[in-house]
């Protein structure tokens, strides 16, 4: 049976365990938004979103490419829903500053709220 095919299991999860953490990232900043959105509103959000872009652009780019793979030949069509998430989770990559800087400031963060000078 088709279920039963580790291949296919194996690629099921990684979306679902993909689009989970999304989720849980989304909801912690959207259920600390404030009602009036302002231009400092995600400002305390930073580091989540660095998380999140992170997750955009690595797992999730996995999991679009494994999806990618089970479609086949239909997938390599220019108007195919996986090719577009896949060239939106390619050009996501290069939005929103480098990897290094977002972790870079991170650490800067994380190491600032608790005191200790870096």
């Amino acid at each position: 049976a088709f279920s039963q095919h580790q291949y296919i299991q194996e690629k099921f999860y990684r979306v679902y365990a993909c689009a989970e953490k999304i989720d849980g990232l989304i909801s912690l900043i959207v259920n600390d938004l404030p009602e009036n959105l302002g231009p400092g509103s995600l400002k305390k959000h930073r580091n989540t979103l660095s998380v999140l872009k992170e997750l955009l652009c690595s797992e999730a780019y996995e999991a679009a490419f494994g999806v990618f793979e089970l479609c086949g030949f239909l997938a390599f069509k220019g108007d195919h829903l996986v090719q577009k998430i896949l060239r939106d989770l390619m050009a996501f990559k290069f939005l929103g500053g480098t990897k290094e800087l977002q972790k870079n400031m991170l650490f800067q963060d994380c190491f600032r709220s608790t005191g200790i000078r870096v």
